[in-house]
């Protein structure tokens, strides 16, 4: 029996995911910046420096969330599992939806049949597009070294 949100949540994981990775990926590769070129004071690296510190927290923070989001799915599964005496490929919307578990498989759009999980989009969002905008910031500190 497939389920719904349980696909469309694995979908939209597998797709944070990538994203979070890439993110990570070009973050990762700035730090290569500090030590290639030359920068024109000491206040110009702390500052670049500080930026990176800054990214990474945001960073660590969406990559947190979605870790506890996902342990979440995972007792709410785990707990639906228990009481229906059933396996988790065998659990069904309706199942899902009896259990008021539906906030734990909203990741990154809300489905029109769920209640709740308004907070999990907006925050996730939030952080991916603060860690795209102090990338671009970075990367126009290290354009204006060039």
């Amino acid at each position: 029996m497939a389920n719904i949100i349980i696909e469309s949540s694995e979908k939209q994981v597998a797709l944070l995911r990538r994203i979070v990775k890439l993110l990570f990926a070009v973050a990762g590769c700035m730090w290569l910046v500090k030590y290639i070129l030359q920068f024109p004071s000491e206040t110009t690296m702390q500052a670049f420096v500080i930026g990176q510190y800054q990214l990474y927290l945001v960073l660590l923070t969406l990559w947190g969330y979605d870790y506890k989001r996902e342990t979440g799915r995972y007792k709410a599964l785990q707990s639906m599992c228990k009481s229906l005496n059933t396996q988790a490929e065998n659990i069904s919307t309706q199942d899902i939806h009896q259990a008021n578990a539906e906030r734990y498989f909203v990741v990154l759009t809300k489905r029109t049949d769920t209640k709740g999980g308004w907070f999990t989009i907006i925050f996730t969002w939030t952080l991916t597009v603060a860690a795209v905008v102090l990338i671009t910031r970075q990367l126009l500190t290290i354009l204006s070294l060039m």
